[in-house]
């Protein structure tokens, strides 16, 4: 399955080598090829933070994120991580997503 990733990969068939990089679980191979894609392969990027984030690899996803300027998604990812350091500072930069942070940290505050 590597050499058909790979295969995929210099063809660049994105979708296909993301889907069978995530299958196996190749974080470093994810990683590489997230670095190479280009901000307007929107549905690769969205894909390769999908499986950043599954797996739990939060910075990997964040970076992509960043690079894909999905403010909106980047804000979910630390509301459903709990990361509300980075979550309010976030927010100091977007107020407009103080609905969906200030319920979710209240219902964690109460809980916690």
């Amino acid at each position: 399955q590597a050499a058909a990733a790979d295969m995929y990969l210099k063809a660049k068939k994105w979708d296909k080598a993301i889907m069978l990089i995530g299958k196996n679980e190749w974080k470093d191979k994810l990683v590489e090829v997230m670095r190479t894609l280009e901000k307007t392969d929107v549905k690769a990027l969205q894909a390769c933070a999908a499986h950043f984030a599954r797996w739990g690899s939060l910075q990997h996803a964040k970076e992509t994120f960043n690079k894909l300027g999905d403010h909106a998604a980047l804000m979910a990812l630390h509301i459903e991580s709990e990361k509300w350091d980075d979550a309010f500072a976030m927010l100091r930069q977007h107020p407009q997503y103080g609905d969906k942070v200030y319920l979710p940290y209240a219902r964690w505050l109460a809980e916690n």
